[in-house]
């Protein structure tokens, strides 16, 4: 079994993850699984002029199960 749920993100200037949104799922049962995921994420800050700001990406989380 697999799936990918693709998820925008809000990263704040500290690199918080300060909002998710679900784009794609490809199976709507991973969703919730996978903005809980997304919401422990760090990263760090998008700069502008050498100064941290928000900005937004897209993050995809892929499932697999089974024999590989």
């Amino acid at each position: 079994v697999e799936a990918s749920v693709e998820v925008e993100l809000l990263v704040d200037s500290l690199g918080t993850v300060a909002a998710t949104r679900v784009l794609v799922a490809a199976d709507e049962t991973f969703s919730e699984s996978a903005l809980q995921y997304c919401n422990r994420l760090k990263f760090r800050p998008a700069l502008a002029n050498q100064t941290p700001v928000a900005s937004r990406i897209v993050w995809v989380v892929d499932y697999r199960f089974g024999d590989r």
